[in-house]
């Protein structure tokens, strides 16, 4: 049978979900065409591995074709290894900061494949992300580069201007092993003129402390990793890296105790109590995932939408090079007068002066901006084209929701 897009997304959440069981008759019907299209979203949002393990460990009878199977193991082998290899460049780049006092804390993944997940392979990590304080952030970037990193993109604009509008400075390569890393002065997306995670006064107090290596590491607290990882799933993304934040979420509560009321306290401090309430009944919904904890939140989350955590759920599954433009028109339609609306695609057309200084190498001086502005506009008409090929109008709808109810919970 031919399947549409959308069935297809649920028959992947189906396929890596421990509780979740696909029906064995729908399966033997599905055509070799659609199980290429299955695993190309598997492949997309990194998934095969987990694919793998459920396959392997409850799924031997299912009908699923052999190279279904094989590609699904495969995967998993290719991942393991490059946890290693991404496990290699961490302490690469802790013996390089080392020495001059940078202060460093490993973000999301490197904790969760290597502590959290049973084995590395199972949760594959797409780059190596490092916290460090502001001030110490091109220090150490200039170090990362002499250590031989280099960085992906080949040029870079400048470096503060960058900082002042990112929440890392660009993104670096190791040509050893092909593995990213990525500098971050700050946990959440956005500028310097918005609070962040790393800057709540018992972030440091709760670091996990580990050694790579023969170096020593830190790791977020669990509390402020998972509130890490709905803002930058749910709010930062609004879902389109995949829903590998649901098992992240369910390894990281079974690692230990978790204290409730820290991580509640986080969420209302920055204003993700609608996200975290979402992403976790989406792990409750999917993943099984029991004893939350909901506290003076209960009443809000019994009320969610059901529709709203299946929408989500469903939405983490669309084409990543679609979501651009997705993203885009959610905004739009979020905007309700034209006035609103003009001024955001204005915005989009005439960035600020900062964010193309901070994108693009510069002479300086105010005969510089047209240039920037004409690869500005080339850059943007290049990933329109990219963006818009069959783009799913489907997601569309559901995007404008997630939107809405992320900025305006009804049930607040």
């Amino acid at each position: 049978m031919t399947t549409a897009s959308f069935t297809l997304r649920e028959l992947v959440i189906d396929l890596i979900s421990p509780v979740r069981q696909p029906d064995p008759a729908k399966l033997a019907r599905v055509s070799d065409a659609d199980w290429d299209g299955l695993l190309a979203i598997a492949v997309e949002h990194r998934l095969l591995p987990l694919m793998h393990a459920r396959l392997r460990d409850s799924g031997t009878d299912w009908p699923v074709p052999e190279p279904v199977r094989q590609a699904c193991a495969d995967a998993f082998r290719q991942q393991s290894f490059r946890a290693m290899m991404a496990l290699r460049t961490l302490a690469q780049c802790l013996r390089a900061l080392s020495p001059h006092g940078i202060r460093v804390v490993a973000l999301k993944g490197a904790w969760l494949a290597f502590e959290a997940y049973p084995q590395p392979g199972l949760r594959p990590l797409r780059d190596i992300d490092l916290l460090v304080d502001r001030d110490q952030a091109r220090s150490a970037f200039a170090v990362l580069v002499e250590s031989g990193l280099q960085p992906v993109f080949g040029e870079i604009g400048n470096l503060e201007a960058y900082m002042a509008i990112k929440h890392q400075l660009p993104a670096l390569w190791c040509p050893d092993n092909g593995v990213c890393v990525e500098l971050h002065h700050r946990c959440f997306h956005g500028g310097d003129n918005e609070p962040d995670l790393s800057g709540d006064p018992e972030f440091r107090a709760h670091l996990i402390e580990g050694a790579v290596g023969g170096s020593a590491v830190h790791y977020m607290g669990r509390e402020h990793l998972m509130l890490h990882l709905i803002v930058h799933s749910a709010m930062d993304h609004m879902f389109d890296n995949g829903p590998l934040v649901m098992p992240d979420i369910a390894m990281l509560l079974a690692t230990g105790p978790f204290d409730w009321a820290l991580f509640w306290g986080l969420a209302a401090r920055f204003d993700a109590v609608a996200a975290a309430i979402l992403v976790l009944s989406m792990c409750e919904q999917n993943w099984g995932v029991t004893g939350i904890e909901w506290q003076a939140h209960q009443a809000r989350a019994s009320a969610i939408p059901a529709g709203l955590v299946t929408s989500a759920t469903l939405l983490s599954l669309r084409p990543i090079d679609r979501s651009g433009a997705l993203a885009h028109a959610a905004r739009l339609d979020a905007r309700k007068s034209v006035r609103a609306k003009a001024t955001y695609v204005l915005r989009k057309v005439f960035p600020p002066t900062e964010v193309l200084r901070a994108t693009y190498p510069s002479g300086g001086g105010a005969l510089s901006l047209p240039r920037l502005y004409v690869r500005r506009w080339q850059d943007s008409l290049q990933r329109h084209r990219l963006g818009t090929k069959t783009a799913p109008s489907q997601d569309r709808p559901g995007l404008k929701a997630l939107s809405d109810w992320l900025q305006h919970d009804p049930t607040a």
